[in-house]
């Protein structure tokens, strides 16, 4: 079918062959759309469950761009996460082959990275600046060398969420 190459209106998963658009997968697509007879039936279906779901993911991430304002006052904005493993920060894709190859890494949980789950803005613009600049206005960031499914197992964590309930019901007492 020759190169992929850029098509204005197709997604990159369709466009290179990707997930639910990959072909030769009918087999597959039969155990998720058993209902659906016909292997171009099954194929429509899952480009337009793919097209909703990109299209969510693109609201999401225009959801999750907008800065958050201050939080009311009872609510305390507290972040824990992974940091220090090494995650995937870009990928490419080969437009002749529809193969992709990890070009960065950055430091994380081994799946999402620390600038991604803090949202610091400083990692869309190269760095440039000291301070962390984030639409969410953290109260507290607790990091810790930890992949994605053991940051709860990691060791400090009991003893630093602890500490920080008990500080923040401490300041709480103190205001009134």
């Amino acid at each position: 079918s020759g190169a992929p190459g850029r098509q204005p209106g197709v997604s990159p998963a369709r466009r290179m062959g990707w997930g639910l658009a990959a072909q030769g997968n009918d087999e597959i697509l039969k155990l998720l759309l058993p209902d659906v007879k016909g292997e171009a039936a099954r194929r429509k279906a899952a480009f337009e469950h793919l097209s909703k779901c990109l299209a969510r993911a693109s609201q999401f991430i225009k959801a999750i761009s907008v800065d958050a304002g201050d939080a009311p006052d009872d609510v305390s904005l507290n972040l824990v996460c992974g940091h220090g493993i090494k995650t995937t920060r870009r990928a490419e894709a080969d437009l002749k082959t529809g193969g992709v190859k990890v070009t960065e890494f950055g430091s994380g949980d081994g799946k999402i990275l620390t600038t991604s789950a803090i949202r610091d803005r400083r990692a869309e613009d190269g760095f440039k600046g000291h301070y962390m600049s984030s639409p969410i206005p953290w109260h507290s960031i607790m990091l810790f060398r930890a992949a994605h499914m053991g940051i709860t197992k990691a060791q400090g964590f009991e003893d630093n969420l602890l500490f920080r309930l008990i500080m923040e019901e401490g300041c709480k007492r103190r205001k009134t």
